[in-house]
């Protein structure tokens, strides 16, 4: 074998790492995790189904806010972060932000508007925090469709399932 056989060969076998090296399988799990939070947490005997999911969101978007700014998307990258707010996304959830600050000074109660502006400012954190990770790279678009795509088939699956258990449970 030649010399320059032996050169293509060897760079044939770093072009051909896997897709989870090449594009970081801790942001694949990041994505899959804010794609799993809606389908997987348990509403924990609330009310309302939401309360659970905005807590795990928010605990999740403090967890990945202290990954990004150790791993190499912190510092020298707050260009990324600035770009964000130049587009309509940004702009409209800058906007909403702002409204619902606002709605405090004319608000009956003020706890449940503190509550919303939480759950505002955690899909806000969401939004930012998976539009930086998709602008960084884009391959990982297709994980995330993907994976959604995946999520909604079983859960819809699994809706099905239930309501036809529940029909055979009542008509039976």
């Amino acid at each position: 074998m030649s010399i320059k056989q032996q050169k293509v060969k060897v760079s044939q076998t770093k072009n051909s790492s896997s897709f989870l090296e090449q594009v970081g399988w801790v942001n694949v799990l990041i994505l899959l995790s804010y794609a799993l939070v809606p389908v997987f947490t348990p509403n924990l005997s609330t009310f309302d189904s939401n309360g659970p999911k905005f807590m795990t969101f928010s605990v999740l978007n403090s967890l990945v806010l202290i990954y990004l700014l150790v791993s190499k998307y912190g510092g020298n990258n707050s260009r990324d972060f600035v770009l964000f707010f130049k587009t309509r996304l940004g702009v409209f959830y800058s906007l909403l932000l702002v409204i619902s600050l606002l709605s405090f000074v004319r608000s009956i109660n003020v706890v449940e508007s503190v509550v919303h502006f939480g759950k505002i400012f955690t899909t806000f954190t969401a939004t930012l925090i998976i539009a930086l990770l998709l602008r960084k790279d884009k391959k990982l678009v297709k994980i995330l469709v993907i994976g959604m795509t995946g999520l909604l088939i079983f859960d819809s699956i699994q809706i099905h399932l239930k309501r036809d258990f529940r029909f055979f449970q009542y008509h039976l």
